[in-house]
């Protein structure tokens, strides 16, 4: 339950994060700082859980970590979704 936290957390500031660097209050660098250190820290939380007993449950979320990242660009599978649905809400406003 502490790593699901810890996911959350991680998730949680990268989307702040981005937000308020495409809102013009965080330079382009610290934005891709945060990004490049969230992607560490996702997957190092990932691979530490890998070691027990529910390793399926977390190889499979390393694998759709890892899928998030090359598809779309984003840090996390959670910041993925963030993302995915800004797309819909944002192409159903707009027609």
């Amino acid at each position: 339950m502490p790593l699901l936290v810890a996911i959350a957390i991680i998730s949680g500031l990268i989307i702040v994060v981005t937000q308020l660097r495409l809102h013009g209050f965080v330079s382009l660098q610290t934005g891709q700082l945060a990004a490049y250190s969230t992607i560490c820290l996702n997957a190092v939380v990932a691979i530490l859980v890998f070691w027990t007993q529910r390793r399926a449950a977390w190889g499979a979320y390393l694998l759709v970590s890892f899928l998030a990242l090359f598809l779309i660009g984003a840090a996390t599978p959670i910041g993925g979704l963030w993302i995915l649905m800004v797309v819909i809400f944002d192409s159903l406003a707009h027609g």
